[in-house]
């Protein structure tokens, strides 16, 4: 049976009280957002993580296992235009690896890797 703060049935106040104390905080677990905002922002990141990683095919347009030997070491985007190198360019922004694979799509291929081994 379910006591409401009115409705207690003991003669005893100290009683009372826990009764009160145990469905207030049965109310405050229910109709209150959690204190801390920490979980709330890990588990953002999370469902965006699994988010990018289920769309994996349509958001990347390279392979993440083909190699293109003329895209060697490519530099990321934002340094390369800071120095002015000639070799970045927006196809493959963070940048390549030594055997020209791109580095994001090789990052967002290996977290549904993660996901599914998580």
């Amino acid at each position: 049976m379910r006591l409401r703060p009115n409705q207690m049935t003991t003669s005893n106040p100290m009683a009372d009280d826990e009764a009160r104390f145990a469905i207030n905080r049965q109310r405050s677990a229910v109709l209150r957002p959690p204190g801390h905002r920490s979980p709330m922002i890990g588990a953002g990141d999370l469902l965006l993580l699994m988010f990018i990683a289920d769309l994996a095919p349509l958001i990347t347009w390279h392979d993440p296992c083909a190699q293109e030997l003329s895209a060697r070491r490519i530099p990321p985007l934002w340094p390369a235009w800071f120095y002015g190198s000639e070799m970045a360019g927006w196809l493959h922004s963070p940048g390549a690896d030594p055997l020209g694979r791109d580095y994001l799509t090789r990052l967002i291929y290996g977290a549904r890797i993660s996901i599914f081994v998580g």
